[in-house]
């Protein structure tokens, strides 16, 4: 089956069970969570901040922001997206996201989960590194650049890079190797020749292996 066919397929698969899940998109950080439910922090792209929700890049198309949000709503994950503002600093927003997460953490337990594509991998990352919670989760799709990984970050917690071998990006694994405080790490790669336009959109090629890992870790 083509990727395209699978893309609809999962598109057509949103729309059916949107309804009958327990999840839904907020686009900001709630006062507090609910206990047991399953939440997933989505940190968007830089091209959102530049040209809005549904921006268009020359070589990869449309960002289906909204429509990646509600396949997460669709796999039952509760999720928190904020639109961040034109050239946001990366470290100021993952103290922002970090000093949430600590709130939340102080007022009960609820999943949380960290998914991050490009600059918002790269907060992801920071995220991960001023924290040291055992059990959150943190996915990064395409956020391992070289200058990334030579700097001194620390990762925690149980941590998942993805990425297409056709991109500039590249592995993790020298983050991970020297952080301490991290629970485990898994790296997948594909080879569809999308490149970073791989993550523009819900495809089935990526979601699948992040929701597994997310059930599984």
């Amino acid at each position: 089956m083509s990727s395209f066919l699978r893309y609809l397929i999962t598109c057509c698969s949103i729309v059916i069970s949107a309804v009958a899940s327990s999840g839904e998109n907020i686009d900001y950080f709630p006062e507090e969570l609910i206990k047991g439910e399953k939440y997933l922090i989505y940190l968007h792209g830089k091209i959102i901040e530049d040209l809005g929700t549904r921006p268009t890049h020359p070589k990869f198309g449309v960002y289906e922001y909204e429509a990646i949000l509600a396949s997460f709503a669709a796999w039952g994950y509760t999720t928190i997206s904020e639109v961040r503002k034109q050239n946001t600093d990366p470290q100021q927003y993952a103290d922002h996201v970090s000093n949430q997460i600590r709130r939340y953490r102080a007022q009960g337990e609820a999943e949380l989960n960290i998914v991050g594509f490009s600059k918002g991998a790269i907060i992801t990352l920071l995220v991960s590194s001023q924290l040291d919670y055992a059990d959150v989760k943190y996915a990064i799709l395409a956020g391992c650049w070289a200058s990334i990984t030579q700097q001194s970050m620390r990762l925690s917690g149980r941590v998942l890079s993805l990425y297409d071998v056709s991109d500039s990006v590249g592995s993790c694994l020298s983050l991970a190797d020297k952080s301490g405080k991290i629970v485990n790490f898994q790296e997948e790669t594909f080879d569809t020749g999308e490149s970073h336009g791989l993550f523009f959109k819900p495809n089935p090629v990526w979601q699948e292996v992040l929701f597994d890992w997310l059930k599984a870790s």
